[in-house]
């Protein structure tokens, strides 16, 4: 869901409406991927 958000504001030249910006939606996926590297290496 994130990639398409991400997606739809850069097609819309980087404005957004309603959201904190495209660095705040990169970072957070940025922090589900360490998120899951750290389980996978825990297991």
């Amino acid at each position: 869901m994130k990639l398409m958000r991400v997606r739809g504001i850069e097609n819309n030249p980087g404005k957004t409406t309603m959201s904190e910006g495209i660095g705040a939606n990169y970072l957070v996926m940025i922090n589900y991927a360490v998120f899951c590297l750290i389980k996978s290496s825990e297991e």
